[in-house]
Parts: C-alpha cells; structure tokens; sequence
C-alpha cells in the first residue's frame, strides 16, 4: 500500500469538468459495482483465465480513473498487462495488494464523502 491519497479528487473534479454532483454519480456507481468487479477478479485468477483478468482489470482501471484513484488504477493496469501477457500465475498476489488498495480507497470515499 503506497503513501499516496487513495483518491486525487482535484484530478477527478478537472476530468469531470468541476461537476460534484456527477462525481459523486460516478463514485456511486463505483462502489456498487466494485463487489461484483472484485468477484470478477478473483474467479479469473483461480482459474487463471488470462483473458477474462485482462478485461476485469481493465474495467476497474477505468472505474478508477474516472474518480482519480491512482494507485488503484496503476495497480488494476499491472493485473490487465499480466491478463494481456498471458503471465497470470503471479496475479493471486497482485490482486491481494489491489484489494488493500480498494479497502484503503473505500474506507476514504466512505469517511470523505458519505453516499
């Protein structure tokens, strides 16, 4: 887990052009989907499905993005290149470091900005 704030919410708000309500929006639908993200995650890693890790990972990465969550994001690209590669048997690892980044990013969402 790295120093750096779990969420960038300057860079969110300029990439949504200043929007609150439509970043708290995004945020929402971040933490509803996550679950079913994660899920996804871990079923490609058991079954070591390279494909199927590279488009979850993608997915989240973007998620992340849009709320200016960089290490999450640097995390959920280093799972989509391991998909991409085909390199899946290290990523069990590499999705426990991106699950205590999301624990650290939704516990800040969740004290910051009560949805």
């Amino acid at each position: 887990i790295s120093n750096e704030l779990p969420n960038d919410m300057e860079q969110a708000m300029k990439q949504l052009a200043g929007d609150r309500e439509l970043f708290d929006e995004v945020v929402r639908v971040f933490m509803d989907t996550l679950p079913d993200a994660l899920d996804d995650l871990r079923a490609a890693c058991s079954s070591a499905d390279a494909q199927r890790l590279e488009a979850g990972a993608h997915r989240l990465k973007g998620a992340a993005s849009n709320i200016g969550a960089e290490p999450t994001r640097k995390v959920a690209q280093q799972l989509e290149v391991m998909g991409r590669q085909g390199e899946v048997a290290a990523a069990d690892s590499v999705l426990a470091e991106l699950e205590g980044h999301l624990d650290q990013l939704c516990a800040f969402i969740r004290a910051s900005n009560p949805i």
